[in-house]
């Protein structure tokens, strides 16, 4: 799959992952955060699956999942791990469970969270808004 991605710096890679939130991408998520990382590390960006400037594809089955594998599978292919990953709300949940889970854990060196959460089953009336 099309996977768009920023990239800057050397040495130590970061990886910065986005949210979940209906439109953003990692520009919209990173864009302030990118060039002073960059001065320190190799710092790699991507639009998850869905997001952005990547492949517009979508999993019925299991959503999240198949966006985690992505990320996964991006990690690989790129040669970044170990990588430290710094995520922001779905993003931080993803490298928390990479980092957690036995066959991804050799993927991530480290995780920083900013406003991890788990899975979100409510269905808040500004949610149903949304997916309407």
């Amino acid at each position: 799959m099309r996977t768009h991605y920023l990239e800057g710096g050397q040495l130590t890679t970061v990886v910065l992952v986005h949210g979940a939130d209906f439109g953003t991408s990692a520009a919209l998520c990173w864009e302030p955060n990118l060039g002073p990382l960059a001065e320190r590390f190799h710092v790699v960006a991507p639009d998850l699956v869905g997001y952005g400037k990547s492949a517009k594809v979508y999993s019925f089955d299991d959503s999240r999942r198949f966006r985690a594998r992505h990320f996964e599978d991006f990690l690989r292919a790129r040669c970044l791990a170990p990588a430290w990953i710094i995520g922001n709300s779905a993003g931080a949940s993803m490298g928390l469970e990479l980092a957690a889970e036995a066959r991804t854990a050799a993927l991530v060196a480290g995780v920083v969270a900013v406003a991890g959460v788990g899975p979100n089953n409510e269905q808040s009336e500004g949610r149903r808004a949304l997916a309407d």
